[in-house]
């Protein structure tokens, strides 16, 4: 029988204010897996094992005292894609997967949190040159490298595995 390493989908929830679902009911539909219902952490954060191939995903929040099913509270998730390397939100999250905390939410800013990651995985990566600097060709191609390496596929790959 073929076996898969699960992936683990984090997510973390907050309101337009800033404020954290905690605490909060939540049905997750994962295609291809069964719907899962769970409750927010106390920080709206919400853990799940996922196959590594899947793409989309249904989130169900209830309004306060609402029902599953009210329209406003369906989030569709779109797994496993991220933004070019070009793009300073796409660098975040590689960094974040790679667990060097690039940012608490990908907001596409280049700030200190950000520049000390790249700094990060540049001294891993022994690129002592232009630390810090996320424009750096060389970083960004790397970074693209290194998260590849550890089983981040590159959308072209997905495409190729589904035909």
């Amino acid at each position: 029988m073929f076996r898969y390493v699960l992936l683990t989908l984090r997510l973390v929830l907050d309101d337009d204010c800033g404020r954290p679902y905690a605490n909060r009911e939540y049905l997750l539909e994962i295609e291809g897996e069964p719907p899962r219902v769970g409750r927010t952490g106390r920080m709206g954060n919400v853990e799940i094992l996922c196959p590594p191939l899947a793409e989309e995903a249904l989130l169900r929040l209830p309004q306060k005292g609402g029902l599953m099913d009210d329209p406003l509270s369906v989030f569709k998730l779109k797994l496993g894609f991220l933004d070019d390397c070009d793009q300073t939100s796409g660098l975040q999250a590689r960094l974040n997967n790679l667990g060097l905390f690039a940012s608490t939410q990908v907001d596409n800013q280049q700030d200190e949190r950000f520049v000390r990651a790249v700094s990060r995985f540049q001294e891993l990566c022994q690129f002592l040159f232009k630390r810090g600097l996320a424009e750096d060709r060389k970083t960004r191609e790397r970074l693209a490298a290194v998260h590849d390496a550890y089983g981040f596929r590159k959308e072209q790959e997905r495409e190729a595995s589904r035909s």
